[in-house]
């Protein structure tokens, strides 16, 4: 419940007591898990870090050790240890993995390698064929958008412009994308509203809003 009001300080004295002094074995390790996340929440990774190393347990199931090494990714990258947080989802594959090397790339402000991860999420996802985007594929669309922004590339802005367009029309996104991939006119105006929408997309991210849906479903803390 503090989470939900985002009481994260309070949620989170409250459950390092109970790995500290009260869980053990597989439940210590669960939570230890949660608050990882929490921690990243926060804006604390290192403290996510330690969390994880404080709660191990070798007779997780696969999928938690998945997660954990997710996390530990996640929080590699926030303390801007990009090399790190790659070479832990070196053999990683699958859909979670792909999101969170976007993330990371993105992150790292790497262009290159985050167009062609945004374009296989995409690609993936069949947000080209789909009459209308999600919120996720409408994620991936502006943070591909503004990655070819900053790369200076005016013929992909193009490619996108008329294969996506027409899937923003009568959104209140559409305006937002036209500033982004239309080319500028090279006035002060133009160009802060440019930077503005640039900067908004640029809080975008995909492997953390999924724990956020999840709290927000109730499923936060279920153990699967």
């Amino acid at each position: 419940r503090l989470i939900k009001v985002d009481l994260l300080e309070q949620a989170t004295q409250l459950l390092d007591h109970q790995i500290n002094f009260r869980l053990k074995g597989y439940d210590k390790a669960m939570t230890g898990t949660k608050l990882a996340v929490v921690h990243l929440w926060n804006g604390r990774p290192q403290e996510s870090l330690n969390v994880l190393y404080k709660s191990r347990w070798k007779a997780l199931p696969e999928s938690v050790k998945k997660e954990r090494l997710f996390i530990q990714a996640r929080a590699h990258a926030d303390l801007g240890d990009y090399g790190e947080a790659l070479a832990l989802l070196a053999d990683e594959k699958g859909r979670k993995a792909d999101k969170l090397r976007a993330d990371i790339y993105w992150k790292a402000k790497n262009w290159p390698k985050s167009i062609a991860a945004l374009e296989k999420l995409l690609a993936e996802s069949g947000a080209a064929k789909a009459d209308k985007l999600s919120s996720e594929q409408l994620q991936h669309l502006m943070q591909l958008a503004v990655a070819r922004n900053l790369s200076n590339d005016p013929a992909g802005l193009a490619r996108m412009r008329k294969t996506y367009r027409d899937k923003l029309a009568e959104t209140p996104d559409l305006t937002t994308f036209d500033l982004i991939t239309e080319q500028a006119d090279g006035s002060e105006t133009e160009f802060r509203k440019r930077a503005s929408a640039i900067a908004k997309v640029s809080q975008l991210e995909s492997f953390m809003s999924g724990y956020r849906e999840q709290l927000k479903n109730g499923e936060f803390w279920n153990t699967n």
